[in-house]
């Protein structure tokens, strides 16, 4: 059932990547996808909500 609510472009639009190291937040499509995806995560690299 999530899986029908929860796409990517759901996702896109309620979350954001909070990267430290290059002081920078984004909500773009292609760096989600790419953090979400990898399977070691980058020091300080927070995916957050945006609630």
């Amino acid at each position: 059932m999530l899986s029908l609510i929860e796409t990517m472009d759901y996702l896109c639009a309620v979350m954001e990547v909070m990267d430290c190291n290059r002081s920078r937040i984004t909500s773009k499509r292609s760096v989600l996808e790419k953090a979400i995806s990898r399977k070691s995560h980058k020091p300080f690299e927070f995916i957050i909500h945006k609630n």
